[in-house]
Parts: C-alpha cells; structure tokens; sequence
C-alpha cells in the first residue's frame, strides 16, 4: 500500500518541550511562532514540519510535539509526486529518526509516538490529460459514500455553497476528524500553487496521473487501532497493506459502484435485455436516466427518495450492478 503524508504526536513535560523548542529556535529563520507553541519548518525540503505546543483545557494540561511528515519526500527530497510504499517503512523511521536527532537529542524517535493521521493513496497513471479530466468528471458524477457528504466551498458568483469544481471530495458528515476521500486531478492541483513551486520533471510526472487519497483521520486512526489490535506506529505500519486495501475496497465503490461505466444508450440496451419485470426495467431506466440528466447520482437518489424508500432505492442499485449496469453514465465528451 502507498501512502503521502502522516502525522504523528509525541506528549512532553514541561522541560524536554522547552529544551525542544530552544534547539529548534537556533535556525533562527526556519520556524515562527504559533498560539501556544511554535511551527518548525528547517526540515520541510526534507519532508518534515515539527509543530511544538501546549494543550490546556479543563482537566487536561499536556506539551506535545507534532510530526507531519511527507513520506517519499524524505527519501526522496525533490519529488512531489511519487508515493511512498509502506513496506519500507523501517527505513523511513531510520531516516526520519536521523534527521530529527541532528537538530535535536531531545526530540522523541518517529517510531515511538503516536499516530494521528495516515493518507493513503494512488496515483492511477492515464494516457493524457484528456483522460485525466474525463475521469474526474465522471467520478463526481458518484454518490457520496453511507455517512459521508460531498465536500463543499462558497461560491461567490453564484452566492451559495459548491461541490469544488476539479475533484470528487467527500468527507464524513458527522466529524472532520474521521475520515475524507478525494478523487483528483494531481496536475491540475500543483498548477494552482504558486508559480515555481515545482519542478518541470515533477510537472510532468504528474501530466496523466489520478491521486486518489483515503485521509484517515484522528477517529478513523482509533477504530482502525482498535479493530486490528494495534498498540505502535510499527505496528500500524506493518499491517497498512492491508488496512489500506480494505479500505479502498470499502469505500471506493459506494462512490462509483464495481459496474462497468457505459453510455446511456448501452445502459438502456442493458436494462431492457435484463430479465428483471416490466415495471422494474422502467424503474431502472428511469433512474439511469435521471442520474444522466442531473449528472450525479447522489442527486438522483435524493429525487427518487420523495417517492421511494431507502431499502427501495438500495434494491435499485443492487439489481443495476447484478446487470453491470453503472448508475453513472459517460457523455460524449467522456469518449
């Protein structure tokens, strides 16, 4: 499984954090101050940004220092758009440590703090960036996963909230911290940063890629150590091949369904040669046909909800995928 960035804590006492953030201050242009605490970024061309602070709340006062960390990046500096395999993650936390301890004996070892976000990813590489776009446009044509909602940003032209424009976002409805999918354009995404931010070869490499990223959050970290047993960063590491597969597995299809993506007209074809009823087949069709027309199935589920039942609308989707038929239908401009 790859992975990009995760973030990791570590608690203090009052004293090693003090000592911390008086060897980090010695790069006197490479960190600035933050509330209660600062933000070390001497190490960010090396993929690692250190964050010191002070939780203090009712009942609970703690130092922690903060690790984000861009995996590939610290093996290799330079690019931005590789990901890194979590089977090499012994070697990660070596160098990782080694950086850490040149500018400090008294920050803690990567491998001995507490995770607190994992990215999981893939770069999905397409033939031009054609391909790229259509993908996209396709994939936001999907439903949001079971509770979890689209991504949505302020619009100032047309004065209302947006699903973002060049990607399919979802996160979950109840919580920030658990869990956030992304589907997007890698290219399209590092043209909007400022100019000279990246290399022409990282540009590039990055021309027909797909990022696709699982951002495990905070709670989701939690469920996920409880369900598998897991009691270090080691130890979550060792197994993310596989929890990142099943979470892909999980989630990715609620998105787009395992069906094939056809034309409408191929879809149509497919209904009416399928073996469901009469009644049934207009059912579907109407479904797929609707779904075409407000391009999103996600909005088709919540216009066929005014007349039909949750388990309804489940059986709908259930019988398309029996037939491989893929609620979401790809336009000429797909093709």
């Amino acid at each position: 499984m790859y992975i990009h960035t995760f973030e990791v804590t570590y608690e203090l006492s009052k004293k090693k954090s003090k000592t911390i953030q008086e060897d980090l201050r010695k790069d006197k242009s490479c960190w600035k101050a933050e509330d209660n605490g600062m933000l070390y970024f001497g190490l960010s061309n090396k993929g690692i940004l250190i964050r010191t602070f002070l939780i203090n709340k009712k009942n609970y006062h703690t130092y922690q220092v903060q690790y984000i960390i861009s995996a590939e990046r610290v093996m290799n500096n330079d690019n931005y758009v590789r990901l890194f395999n979590t089977r090499n993650y012994s070697d990660l936390f070596d160098k990782v440590n080694t950086l850490l301890k040149e500018k400090s004996e008294s920050l803690p070892k990567v491998n001995k703090c507490k995770l607190s976000r994992l990215d999981f990813c893939v770069n999905a590489v397409l033939d031009n960036q054609s391909q790229v776009k259509a993908y996209i446009n396709t994939m936001r044509r999907g439903k949001a996963p079971r509770n979890m909602k689209r991504f949505e940003v302020y619009d100032v032209f047309s004065k209302r909230v947006k699903p973002t424009k060049d990607d399919m976002t979802v996160h979950s409805k109840k919580s920030f911290d658990n869990v956030e999918i992304s589907i997007y354009n890698k290219y399209a995404q590092m043209m909007k940063e400022k100019e000279n931010t990246y290399s022409n070869e990282n540009l590039e490499e990055a021309k027909n890629i797909v990022r696709i990223e699982i951002r495990s959050k905070k709670e989701k970290i939690k469920e996920l150590k409880k369900k598998y047993k897991l009691d270090s960063l080691s130890a979550f590491f060792y197994r993310a091949n596989k929890i990142g597969s099943e979470l892909f597995h999980y989630y990715l299809p609620q998105i787009a369904s395992n069906a094939t993506i056809r034309t409408l007209k191929d879809a149509e074809e497919r209904i009416a040669k399928s073996e469901y009823s009469k009644d049934t087949k207009m059912l579907l069709w109407d479904f797929v046909k609707i779904a075409n027309t407000v391009r999103s199935v996600s909005k088709t589920i919540e216009i066929f909800k005014k007349c039909h039942s949750k388990k309804e609308i489940n059986e709908m989707l259930i019988r398309l995928n029996d037939i491989d038929v893929n609620p979401i239908t790809a336009t000429k401009e797909d093709l």
